[in-house]
């Protein structure tokens, strides 16, 4: 399938159509403007950018259209976002601090991190697909863009072309070996290509018409490949025989070219998976089982993730009390919705063919950033330690956040009118009066300096009404 913008509706919007061209379907549909398709390395999941609430920000949607869920939450405009190959981070374009950065956060919207400053333009992120390293273009060094390359973590930032000419959007060949770009240097724009390094740069297209916007045909998994029939998993034991022989050479692991097995596991929240396989012989006590080869991969199944084969320790564990064929472990952190794929292979001279797979998962302890022991996904005041979570006027903002008594949307003068009224008034539990802030069941001095410090401010923060 093919995900692309139109305004074929009117407005600007993400649509989908099959590889031939049928049955196109509106994604996104709503009035603002829906741009820049990237598809999650699974397939699963689009990111786009949006000005549906008022200014352009980061959205992610299941491929189906659902779930469209917003990331990014600022004054100016985030675009251009771009996934890392194993789908946990998103790298974006931001004009937030005053002039166009690269930036990168999770896949879920948390952990918003600047990776270049300057006071000049960088802008279209490329994400290497061993993960390790992020092109763009900027114009940190004259008044026109030149490609550079960075660590995936902002480090070691190089400029790679230098000439009089505009040199933009840069893309990576599918083995991180080669960088693609458009650039004008011999009087029209042409498609260039060099090393990663930026060595060995050649131009590529020589009409005399514009070519610009360059794009690497992705790595196609061989047609005997069976990840693309990986069976779908959640926590618990699958046992499997491994018949089918592939000759993917996807895993570092040893075993490449022996029979597999491709599972798929997709994370219910942030966490970290624990895999481990064991021969079925194993089981029994027998060290002569199947010799287990494990790893882990992204959701297309062409980035690893992990490998481990002869694990001396496992998640669960094995039955077997002796050998170093008893199992292989991996573990992998990893956020909400992220998709794995699973490699179950064998050494070649392994004298059974049945394993078992056993998969775990442990979700990260939920954030509470306030220590009263409510998670900050349901706690109704994440700013003062509230247990009772009480709610007087039940408007979702707890009593500690919320000086606005009149329900203005905002503390001021009025509501003190209010509060100095209820001075030295009783509240009862569990109702309290809306201004018993700290809900102790009087109003006193205590919340005159809760209320003194809500002044001037809307109620909250809040989870269920952000």
């Amino acid at each position: 399938r093919i995900a692309f913008q139109s305004n074929r509706d009117g407005n600007d919007e993400i649509y989908l159509i099959n590889a031939d061209g049928s049955v196109p379907i509106n994604l996104s549909n709503n009035a603002g403007v829906d741009s820049s398709p990237a598809w999650s390395p699974g397939g699963t999941r689009i990111a786009f950018a949006s000005n549906r609430d008022g200014n352009t920000e980061i959205y992610v949607m299941n491929a189906d259209g659902l779930s469209q869920i917003r990331l990014t939450t600022n004054g100016e405009s985030d675009f251009a976002p771009v996934w890392s190959p194993d789908g946990t981070r998103i790298a974006f374009t931001s004009g937030r601090d005053g002039n166009d950065e690269i930036y990168v956060m999770n896949a879920d919207g948390l952990n918003q991190v600047r990776l270049t400053n300057n006071l000049a333009s960088d802008d279209k992120p490329d994400w290497s697909p061993d993960g390790t390293r992020i092109a763009f273009d900027s114009t940190r060094d004259g008044a026109l863009p030149q490609i550079y390359v960075m660590n995936a973590n902002g480090t070691s930032q190089t400029r790679l072309t230098d000439n009089t000419a505009s040199d933009s959007k840069p893309v990576w060949s599918p083995d991180s070996t080669q960088i693609a770009f458009t650039s004008n240097r011999d009087g029209n724009d042409g498609v260039y290509v060099m090393e990663a390094d930026g060595f060995g740069q050649n131009r590529l297209t020589m009409d005399p018409s514009n070519d610009s916007d360059p794009d690497w045909q992705g790595v196609v998994a061989p047609a005997n490949d069976d990840r693309n029939q990986s069976f779908g998993v959640d926590q618990g034991q699958y046992p499997g025989v491994l018949t089918a022989a592939t000759a993917d050479g996807t895993s570092s692991c040893p075993a490449n070219g022996q029979p597999d097995i491709w599972y798929q596991f997709t994370a219910p929240m942030a966490g970290v998976l624990q895999v481990d396989t064991c021969g079925t012989n194993d089981l029994g006590g027998v060290d002569a089982g199947t010799d287990t080869v494990l790893s882990l991969h992204s959701g297309d199944g062409l980035t690893e993730l992990g490998c481990n084969d002869d694990s001396p320790f496992g998640f669960p564990v094995c039955a077997a009390t002796s050998g170093d064929r008893r199992d292989s472990y991996v573990e992998l952190p990893v956020v909400q919705d992220q998709e794995v794929l699973i490699r179950v292979t064998r050494w070649a001279g392994t004298p059974t063919k049945n394993i078992l797979l056993n998969v775990a998962f442990e979700p990260d302890s939920a954030p509470d950033s306030d220590e009263d022991g409510v998670p900050d996904s349901s706690d109704n005041c994440t700013l003062v330690a509230n247990p009772s979570q009480c709610d007087s006027d039940g408007d979702g903002f707890g009593n500690h956040c919320d000086g606005d008594l009149n329900n203005n949307t905002f503390t001021n003068s009025q509501d003190f009118v209010l509060f100095r009224a209820q001075l030295g008034q009783p509240s009862v539990d569990p109702t309290y009066n809306q201004a018993d802030l700290n809900c102790n069941g009087f109003v006193n001095s205590q919340d005159f300096v809760l209320f003194r410090g809500l002044l001037g401010s809307p109620p909250g923060p809040s989870a269920p009404i952000p």
